[in-house]
């Protein structure tokens, strides 16, 4: 029997879900590098089994605005991390950003490091780009394959893509395994062979250990088995190791050299570990000869989905990257396995776990869900998103309804399996309606079916696939299905610990003696920081009856001004196609510099609602700095006028503070002086403050402190520490209603935002002492209180 892997460490990093790891031996330390779902993003892990020695540091300052899913390390010492955002980014092993690759329309899934001095990608928009790591220019984009692409970098200079399939009649076909080969002629890459190893979507790609030339290539996919593939000799699929007689995705594949029972290692024999939605890690040994080779030689079960497997090149540790926001270790010797309590502990992480994926949410979750008849102080975090509540003794979900401004319940969160539902011929515990968004306007409600104990995200993927939806409502579709049926129970730093203390040790994670600690990592909250900038993106439907009141009140306009203005518009009814349309710079320019000068000061307000929507547009990312200057002057100059009443007036200062939160999101900004100049910030803080001491309305009201917590998401170096004036401002009101409850809660997250960010001047006496006077919802006030002490 070949020796086991056993656990040897269990590494809390966050509490969202671990999508990607990259791994680095340097010496006797070991280097991982964590991306996550929610922030943060990064988190670099080093760790020494012989010292005792471990430094968890989080990328916290990172403008990053989507989950990370894919990074490696290169050989020079830097990180390069891809997300959903579709940019991808060259950090320093401190988390300072050094370079960024833009290109890719959709999400990034897969980094290799390519020869000497390349990086290859692949993304969600059906490419492979190979890009230099020194001018970070795309050298070449090699396209038109299907949906997702994983790639690997091969010993024989080959770029090998796998993608993920196309939909027809909700079944998955045509994924392909390619194999791309330099042509010094044309000075790029062609294609040299085409495979299709697997029924359904291809997810990983690994190298056996000390590759040749000639090596074969590792995959795994939505089927549920591992393939070893002969790619140059033209043989296909060589052998094929099935996980389970169930099936199940596989989601990533790494390998590491065998060893015999004396722990040497075994020639041309190595072992292969995949890791699956359902939360096993499989260990396959490529050993034809073995009586094992049609099931696994050991599968290790992890408390929910893995989303990812590394082997620690010198060492043979395999790690894993679970969707409980925690690092496993494993490894085959013996002097590293942890100690009993660790182990113990983990056995009841992943059976207790495993058991709540069954059931609906304990009494004692539900009483840590905020208070329904509080949901007003509840911020929504964009259209139709979703909130669990307590009502009562039972936990609902609501889902925001942004026209009325106000959460809708939808129904009782259940876990235990009731009647059975028929969907497409299918039984299932729960079916759900979704509702879609379709090109054109209107909206189509869908079907999706769920079983309790199926992995939510899995779920939605499935969904997608069938009815070819965009990959980024992966996230919104899993977390709509878990806040009807049940909560994942993803368990934090403090739980499940030794002693029953609460507070875990480093060497109760790691087990053994006691370890020296650089930095434990930064204590995490549960509301704040927000994962987004909220927006206010509603409009589009109405953006004819917008154009008709602008053009009532302007002057008589010319054939070119209606022009301008009606295509702009245009495009902004069509959101559904920004990915392929374009607003002009002469369109946006036409308001600042022509329409708004001429139009009654009173009357204005059409054309800033114009640009509120304009500027979601990604074409607004690409405009000179003088447009938004020029657009942040006369907004602010109106909001100063004598002929504008704070008191009376609800469309100006609205829809000027709503412009202002979309803008914040423009990334173009965040590398300029725009919102760290003094003199502005200075004047929108000052605006503020009038705006919410005189108005009474509460739109008004929302929309300025939805501003100041928008404005403390920004990264640090454009900050402008003015903001606080605002922020205690809106803290230290008086609640008179619901909504003022709930600004004042927004001004709570916000000074958290600031505090987890590491703003001193946040931490203040007056601050303290504001916070604990003012009426707000008590969790999250609890919460700031406690990141206040820290």
């Amino acid at each position: 029997m070949l020796p086991s892997y056993n656990l040897a460490a269990v590494l809390p990093v966050g509490q969202s879900p671990i999508r990607s790891i990259s791994l680095q031996r340097n010496g006797g330390s070991t280097t991982i590098i964590s991306c996550s779902q929610q922030p943060p993003f990064v988190t670099r892990v080093t760790i020494d089994f012989e010292s005792k020695h471990m430094d968890i540091k989080a990328f916290n300052e990172l403008s990053i605005s989507g989950q990370v899913t894919a990074s490696v390390l290169l050989s020079n010492g830097t990180i390069a991390v891809g997300g959903l955002d579709k940019e991808i980014r060259l950090l320093t092993q401190e988390g300072i950003q050094v370079g960024k690759f833009t290109g890719h329309t959709g999400g990034i899934i897969s980094l290799q490091k390519h020869g000497k001095n390349q990086l290859i990608s692949g993304s969600w928009d059906g490419s492979c780009k190979v890009w230099d790591l020194e001018t970070y220019q795309c050298v070449q984009t090699i396209g038109d394959m299907e949906n997702g692409v994983n790639v690997l970098s091969h010993p024989s200079g080959a770029i090998i893509a796998a993608s993920t399939g196309e939909n027809s009649n909700g079944k998955i076909i045509n994924s392909k395994l390619r194999v791309y080969t330099f042509d010094s002629t044309s000075s790029a890459y062609s294609l040299s062979n085409t495979f299709s190893p697997h029924d359904g979507p291809i997810r990983s790609l690994a190298l056996p250990p000390s590759p040749g030339t000639d090596a074969p290539v590792v995959t795994v996919g939505n089927d549920g088995l591992v393939k070893v593939n002969d790619i140059f000799a033209g043989l296909g699929t060589m052998l094929t190791l099935p996980t389970t007689d169930s099936g199940g995705f596989l989601l990533g594949v790494g390998t590491n050299f065998s060893v015999d029972d004396n722990g040497m290692e075994k020639e041309h024999i190595y072992d292969i570990i995949s890791v699956s939605e359902q939360g096993d890690m499989y260990v396959h040994n490529t050993d034809v000869m073995s009586e094992t080779v049609n099931s696994p030689i050991q599968t290790i079960p992890h408390p929910s989905t893995i989303w990812a497997v590394g082997v620690v090149p010198g060492s043979g540790d395999v790690v894993t990257g679970c969707h409980d926001g925690k690092i496993r270790i494993f490894t085959r010797l013996g002097d590293r396995v942890a100690d009993e309590g660790t182990i113990r502990l983990n056995d009841k992480d992943v059976k207790e776990n495993r058991k709540q994926a069954k059931n609906g949410p304990s009494a004692e979750e539900i009483a840590k869900m905020p208070d329904w008849d509080l949901r007003a102080t509840i911020q929504a975090k964009g259209d139709k998103s979703y909130q669990t509540f307590r009502k009562g003794d039972k936990g609902i979900a609501a889902q925001w309804d942004a026209q009325a401004g106000s959460w809708v319940e939808v129904g009782e969160i259940v876990g235990g399996a009731g009647p059975k539902e028929t969907l497409d011929g299918k039984e299932y515990d729960h079916v759900l309606p979704i509702e879609i968004d379709q090109q054109g306007g209107g909206v189509a409600t869908l079907k999706i079916g769920y079983n309790v104990g199926d992995n939510p995200f899995v779920t939605a993927q499935e969904f997608i696939d069938k009815y070819s939806l965009d990959q980024n409502y992966l996230s919104q579709i899993a977390d709509y299905i878990r806040q009807r049926v049940g909560t994942d129970n993803t368990p934090t730093i403090d739980m499940n610990t030794q002693g029953g203390n609460g507070n875990a040790t480093v060497s109760d994670l790691m087990g053994g003696g006691a370890m020296e600690v650089d930095k434990p990592p930064a204590p995490v909250y549960s509301h704040f920081p927000p994962h987004s900038m909220t927006i206010f993106s509603t409009g589009e439907d109405k953006i004819d009856k917008i154009v008709a009141k602008a053009k009532s009140v302007l002057p008589t306009l010319s054939p070119a001004d209606t022009s301008l203005l009606d295509s702009m518009c245009a495009t902004i009814k069509e959101s559904s196609r920004y990915h392929a349309s374009n607003i002009t710079e002469d369109e946006f320019n036409n308001i600042p510099t022509n329409l708004l000068p001429r139009c009654p000061l009173l009357d204005s307000f059409p054309l800033l609602d114009i640009l509120r929507l304009g500027s979601l547009h990604p074409s607004c990312s690409k405009l000179p700095i003088r447009f938004f200057n020029t657009v942040s002057e006369i907004a602010l100059s109106n909001l100063e006028s004598s002929e504008v009443d704070l008191s009376s007036n609800v469309p100006l200062p609205m829809l000027t503070f709503r412009l202002f939160c979309n803008l914040l999101k423009v990334r173009s900004l965040w590398t300029t002086s725009f919102w760290s100049d003094e003199a502005r910030v200075k004047k929108i803080v000052s605006l503020g403050c009038d705006t919410t001491t005189k108005s009474s309305n509460k739109n008004v009201k929302a929309s300025v402190a939805t501003f100041a917590l928008n404005y403390c998401l920004l990264p640090a170096s454009v900050r402008n520490i003015e903001i606080l004036k605002l922020i205690k401002h809106i803290v230290g009101k008086e609640c008179s209603t619901p909504e003022d409850k709930a600004n004042v809660t927004k001004g709570l997250v916000a000074i958290g935002t600031l505090v987890v960010g590491g703003v001193a001047e946040a931490k203040g006496e007056d601050i303290k002492v504001m916070v604990k006077d003012c009426d707000a919802d008590g969790v999250v006030k609890s919460e700031v209180e406690r990141a206040l002490q820290a």
